[in-house]
């Protein structure tokens, strides 16, 4: 499908611009053909992975170079896999538009809400798989503060679903504390139990998994030890915390009404900020090589490097729409293409059109998306900083950079 940077800024395309300022990363950029570590790394060829390369590699050139100059975003990080074989693994432009620092393959980003997805659903599902947890099992059995509320018979499946009848936030959530956040959430009126996105339930999933995990692990160390780990990747929370140099963060927000300074090595996010940067909804960061690797996981029914993380009928479950007749086409903490994604109109479909039924992910307000397709074979995870300087840019959601490029990789597709 053909890409046109909607309405994006006209600016000189002369090549100094392209080759000096902009710069895909060559240094940084891998185009290649390998095995994904399933098992072992060996050479492939492009038609193991079934993409034609060349012609991806220039279609992602233009459009991550257009969006860059449109102001989209300073600079970004994309990971293709198909067939188990990695096709990009690259870095193009910088962490911010004062071109001081470029882009690395190995720097980190705030994830923002694919957090739900990477962090709260992998320790949610693996909490299913031991019997902990059962999906129609009330929250409340593992947060006591919710007894005897409106919120008492709320589910587990209600809240991955988006179905639990939460707004979808709160106003100005960095006037409160921890705990009087965790009093807003409980007392706040439930609505209708209708399909609405909610950060608010995944800001106690942190406390929900340390009380039903028989060893009491913290969250992140819950995360640590039956994922990131033994998946051999560098998903954290709080990175400063963990001993990652700021250089090798990347900023987002120049936040003029809270913190008065650049966000650059602490969460995003407000709400996730003021539950100490380790929160269900929001606060991981990591590369997209890091994000790739979980979803090869899921995408290889729960086996990556010949070691289990989870059971394929547990991934089925929770990337199987919940309340198809609600009108919410939400799985269980994964979310899912439009009803009729192939049919639409570019501008219209969700994620990108070509993306099949099967195929599930999730996007991030930072500027994310990490989605895999089972019907072909597919990771497409991008990361940038599309709130960098500001969360108000128009270029960014004009352009719909995150669905051209994965629309572009589906139409690389070597058909038979």
């Amino acid at each position: 499908m053909s890409y046109k940077l909607a309405n994006a800024k006209k600016r000189s395309r002369k090549s100094v611009l392209r080759s000096k300022l902009i710069t895909l990363n060559s240094s940084l950029i891998t185009i290649f053909l390998t095995l994904f570590t399933i098992s072992a790394v060996s050479a492939g060829s492009p038609g193991e992975a079934g993409v034609d390369s060349l012609l991806l590699m220039r279609t992602v050139d233009s459009i991550v170079v257009r969006a860059i100059e449109a102001g989209a975003f300073p600079g970004c990080q994309l990971f293709v896999a198909r067939n188990g074989r990695v096709v990009i693994d690259g870095a193009w432009g910088h962490h911010d538009y004062s071109r001081a620092r470029a882009v690395e393959r190995d720097h980190l980003y705030d994830l923002a809400s694919v957090t739900k997805m990477a962090a709260s659903t992998l320790a949610l599902a693996r909490l299913v798989e031991m019997r902990r947890i059962d999906l129609d099992d009330r929250f409340s059995k593992f947060y006591p503060p919710w007894r005897g509320t409106d919120k008492a018979r709320i589910t587990f499946r209600e809240v991955l679903a988006h179905q639990s009848g939460f707004p979808s936030g709160i106003p100005q959530p960095w006037l409160l504390t921890r705990d009087s956040l965790l009093l807003a959430v409980r007392d706040l009126p439930l609505r209708t139990k209708i399909y609405r996105y909610s950060d608010l339930p995944f800001l106690l999933v942190p406390e929900v998994v340390r009380a039903a995990d028989l060893r009491r692990r913290d969250f992140d160390t819950f995360l640590a030890e039956e994922f990131y780990g033994p998946l051999g990747v560098g998903l954290v929370f709080n990175p400063l915390e963990r001993g990652v140099p700021l250089e090798k963060i990347v900023p987002t927000e120049n936040d003029t009404t809270w913190r008065m300074t650049t966000v650059h090595g602490t969460v995003h996010d407000e709400s996730a900020a003021v539950m100490g940067g380790v929160s269900g909804n929001a606060g991981l960061f990591g590369t997209a090589r890091d994000l790739a690797v979980v979803m090869q996981m899921l995408l290889a029914g729960g086996v990556y490097n010949d070691n289990r993380y989870l059971y394929p009928a547990t991934i089925e479950l929770f990337t199987s729409q919940q309340y198809p007749l609600n009108d919410n086409r939400r799985a269980l903490g994964f979310d899912r293409p439009a009803p009729g994604n192939d049919t639409l109109a570019f501008e219209e479909a969700y994620p990108a059109p070509g993306a099949s039924q099967r195929s599930f992910g999730h996007t991030g307000f930072t500027g994310t998306i990490a989605w895999a397709d089972p019907e072909f074979g597919l990771v497409y995870v991008l990361l940038c900083n599309r709130v960098t300087p500001s969360r108000d840019n128009p270029a960014f959601v004009e352009s719909r950079v995150r669905y051209a490029l994965q629309q572009a990789v589906y139409d690389a597709i070597l058909r038979d």
